[in-house]
């Protein structure tokens, strides 16, 4: 998959075949086939209504509601685009024509243009990480409610209606297959093939200059999975009397 790199001066360019930064070189990529076309969902829901003569005149009454529904979605591989870095100019995956051009445009003696070297330019990476999978979304949601109350007649002409209801929803999101921005940024500021300069967290150089694949070393490094809770509960006593005043 075709790496870009905006620098100042230079504008958005490709990483071409012979390892130069050009124009012509700026891939496209069609991110419709793997989007779904209908989202697939499961659901299971389930009612129950009760009610209950205490009296000729006193009513008990239940409502309940179960409501469980799983939706997966599936979009088009994650997109790195127009991801900030600081970016090492002796990045060792970098092509060295690229590195001649970003260096002749910033002014870097060539003495420094060399692997291993430290200095940081500014650049703007664009890269659809494929090897990565289609981006993965679950959502679980759970909704339960309940209502029980008592109603009826107080006197001929006055009726009243008191009951307690009670809910909780909650909702499990879990993500798949996006990719961490702040890992792959750490991941691109190499010098040297086995280390980042930030070594926190095992972090493994990323390599999206060379045209090979990702291996699945600096894929662990940089996917990361999310998940996200959620849960609402209410409870509500209420009464109420009514009577037609005339």
């Amino acid at each position: 998959m075709p790496t870009t790199i905006n620098i100042a001066g230079i504008g958005n360019r490709g990483l071409c075949p012979d390892g130069s930064l050009a124009a012509s070189c700026v891939g496209s990529f069609n991110f419709n086939p793997l989007n779904l076309f209908q989202t697939p969902l499961d659901r299971v829901q389930a009612n129950a209504l009760a009610s209950f003569d205490i009296t000729e005149d006193h009513e008990a009454y239940a409502d309940l509601m179960f409501t469980r529904s799983d939706v997966r979605t599936q979009l088009a591989e994650s997109p790195a685009g127009g991801v900030p870095v600081s970016l090492p100019i002796g990045n060792p995956f970098l092509p060295n024509a690229a590195r001649q051009q970003i260096c002749a445009e910033r002014n870097i003696p060539a003495a420094q243009c060399v692997v291993g070297n430290g200095t940081l330019v500014p650049v703007t990476i664009g890269r659809r990480l494929v090897e990565l999978g289609p981006r993965l979304n679950n959502f679980e949601n759970r909704t339960f409610q309940g209502t029980v109350g008592l109603r009826g007649y107080l006197t001929e002409t006055w009726q009243y209606d008191a009951y307690y209801s009670f809910g909780e929803a909650d909702q499990t999101t879990t993500r798949g297959n996006w990719g961490s921005r702040s890992r792959f940024i750490q991941a691109l500021g190499a010098t040297n093939t086995s280390t980042c300069i930030n070594p926190a967290n095992g972090c493994v150089p990323l390599d999206i200059f060379s045209g090979a694949p990702i291996t699945p070393a600096m894929l662990r490094f940089i996917n990361l999975d999310s998940l996200a809770t959620q849960f609402v509960a209410q409870d509500v006593l209420a009464g109420n009397v009514n009577s037609d005043l005339g």
